[in-house]
């Protein structure tokens, strides 16, 4: 089989990205919830988390990244999360780092976390 021929009933693997700029707080709690339930479904990838919003990069079988989306947008602040998808036939993902974001308080009017 083909890269072209693969569906998601074949097992392929959903990568998605997206981001949404929302107002977070209680990072450490979401951070650690959102990671158990990316670990849970073996999922892989990137997680951002900051005080304006979220970023991520996914992977995983199809219905593990619905179900992940799925409790993502069950936080009101998230509820329009949007992101975009592709196939692959292969994991693109080794770890799955959920990360918080700190803003550098050192220039005031830089727009750039370290």
């Amino acid at each position: 089989m083909n890269e072209l021929s693969i569906r998601p009933s074949d097992q392929a693997i959903l990568n998605i990205a997206g981001y949404q700029f929302v107002r977070l707080d209680q990072l450490e709690t979401l951070r650690e919830s959102l990671r158990e339930f990316a670990l849970l479904y073996q999922l892989k990838g990137t997680v951002l988390l900051a005080e304006e919003g979220i970023n991520l990069f996914l992977a995983g079988f199809e219905n593990d990244v619905q179900e992940f989306l799925k409790y993502l947008r069950k936080d009101p602040r998230l509820k329009n999360f949007k992101k975009k998808d592709k196939l692959s036939a292969s994991q693109t993902f080794r770890k799955i780092p959920v990360k918080n974001k700190k803003r550098d308080h050192s220039d005031e009017s830089s727009d750039d976390y370290s």
